[in-house]
């Protein structure tokens, strides 16, 4: 095998430019790392304040809070007056009725409306 000289890993490093370099390196990453710490310590004082001071205050809207309807008898429904309503009103089934009433005949398609479905 060939000998292999290491002796530069001995030598004392030259106090010249590389070291002052060096030392401007540790220097930069001291001042980060001081800065880092600062910063994260005034993160989590602005998130502990934040609680107490972010509450909403919510004002209520003048005038009256709901307003009643100008005719309050209302309009008919159409499902009122059935048999099954009935049931849970009076407590039984309602008598058999004198006139009974289907449902109204399926409206037949157009020709426009035939269009549409097959596009």
């Amino acid at each position: 095998m060939a000998d292999v000289e290491q002796d530069f890993l001995d030598a004392p490093a030259a106090p010249g430019r590389g070291a002052r370099m060096q030392r401007m390196i540790n220097l930069a990453g001291a001042v980060s790392s001081v800065a880092l710490l600062l910063g994260l310590a005034f993160w989590g004082y602005r998130v502990a304040v934040r609680d107490v001071q972010g509450v909403p205050v919510v004002r209520a809207i003048e005038g009256p809070m709901r307003i009643p309807h100008p005719d309050p008898g209302g309009t008919i429904a159409p499902h009122l007056g059935l048999a099954v309503n009935a049931v849970p009103a009076a407590g039984g089934a309602a008598p058999v009725a004198d006139r009974l009433v289907l449902a109204p005949r399926p409206a037949d398609l157009t020709d426009e409306d035939l269009a549409l479905a097959e596009a």
